[in-house]
């Protein structure tokens, strides 16, 4: 049985069901044909240890091989030379970007023949068929990297993804809880194995898998203080390293968080759980499910919560996404006159910008207020009279 690639490069499966991927070289000095061989078990083995001799055949000086390597082969190759070096969870996104919006419409593409133009009406192809802009940023970005790799050992000249604009992208907006709200909801958790979880969330800003990572030798109630060095890997059971170095910070403790962290440890003790590696562990010992602390806990505690109004009447506590009690946490704190830096470097942001353009709505509603401060500072003083 013969297959043959989308170019001119051809694979044919041999005996034992190895597959063999010939490559033509060019011509030597006496005009004789070179031909590179390369074996595995797959296409895309193959692909791999052809790049492999590529970028050796490059470091050694030699020839420049020729390439007709599709989009469909070189990102499958290129996705398997990854996967060792990256987080479990990226590999995933980076393999569903490549399944889902790369390979159908450009798979059969040689890589070599891949335009600013084709790139261009892809993204376009991709927004007609419904996919979102942060999608469309992210399959774009798969893209690059995977031909930046490719131009790094000489398969192609160029990435022309990189002479793309990247797609546009408007961030949902978010909703938050007042304090009355936030305070109403704390109330409704207070029987909630949870708890500290809930008011830790509220009063530090912290993400959710940063809380659910945390190890009883991160919190340091005697100094009011958490370290967050890692996060709890998702869908896994072990810790993963936080991206960049502004995540991994230590956050000071309010009050009303300490109080809540003493009691859980108390209720953790009682649960015979001392030896959990976790803070935060499932009856069982084990990691909690983020999934679970929603589904289980979340929402039956915003069922339950109720506030009261200015006429004095019990108002149920409207349901926001669980990650928007990272932003009710944000949008508290700088109404509280906390400067913005402050908040910045407590939610772990890689910039103050990143910040500023989350939470500009925030910003921009505090200038009245603003002004009437500084209007209390310069108005005029009475009189003393002797």
């Amino acid at each position: 049985m013969s297959r043959r690639s989308a170019g001119d490069g051809s694979f044919h499966t041999r005996a034992n069901g190895l597959i063999q991927h010939r490559r033509s070289l060019g011509r030597d000095t006496r005009g004789k044909r070179i031909v590179l061989l390369t074996y595995g078990r797959s296409i895309v083995e193959c692909v791999n240890k052809m790049a492999t001799l590529i970028e050796e055949t490059r470091r050694s000086g030699g020839v420049a091989l020729p390439d007709d390597t599709t989009i469909a082969t070189w990102t499958a190759a290129w996705l398997a030379r990854k996967k060792p070096a990256i987080a479990s969870a990226t590999y995933r996104q980076y393999e569903a970007a490549v399944r889902l919006h790369i390979v159908p419409p450009l798979g059969r593409v040689r890589l070599d023949r891949l335009r600013v133009r084709d790139v261009d009406a892809w993204l376009v192809a991709l927004e007609k068929d419904g996919v979102g802009g942060r999608a469309r940023q992210y399959a774009r970005m798969v893209l690059g990297n995977a031909i930046r790799d490719a131009v790094r050992i000489e398969m192609v000249g160029r990435n022309v993804v990189a002479d793309v604009h990247a797609p546009s992208h408007h961030a949902a907006e978010f909703s938050v809880w007042e304090i009355d709200d936030a305070r109403a909801f704390l109330a409704a958790a207070t029987e909630c194995r949870y708890t500290a979880f809930w008011t830790l969330w509220l009063t530090t800003g912290a993400r959710p898998h940063e809380l659910l990572g945390l190890r009883p030798q991160d919190v340091d109630l005697t100094a009011g203080k958490i370290s967050i060095t890692k996060q709890l890997r998702r869908g896994g059971n072990d810790r993963a390293a936080l991206k960049t170095r502004t995540s991994r910070r230590t956050l000071g403790l309010t009050a009303v968080a300490i109080d809540a962290l003493k009691a859980h440890r108390e209720r953790m003790l009682a649960e015979g759980l001392r030896a959990s590696p976790w803070f935060f562990p499932r009856p069982d010992g084990g990691p909690t499910v983020y999934r679970t602390l929603i589904i289980d806990h979340f929402d039956p505690i915003v069922a339950r919560a109720v506030s009261i109004d200015e006429k004095g009447q019990r108002v149920p506590v409207q349901r926001i996404r669980p990650y928007d009690l990272r932003h009710t946490y944000a949008t508290l704190a700088l109404k509280a006159g906390v400067p913005i830096k402050v908040v910045s470097e407590a939610l772990g942001h890689a910039s103050i910008e990143l910040t500023l353009r989350t939470y500009a709505h925030v910003l921009d509603s505090m200038r009245d207020e603003h002004i009437d401060r500084v209007q209390l500072l310069f108005a005029p003083l009475p009189l003393k009279t002797a």
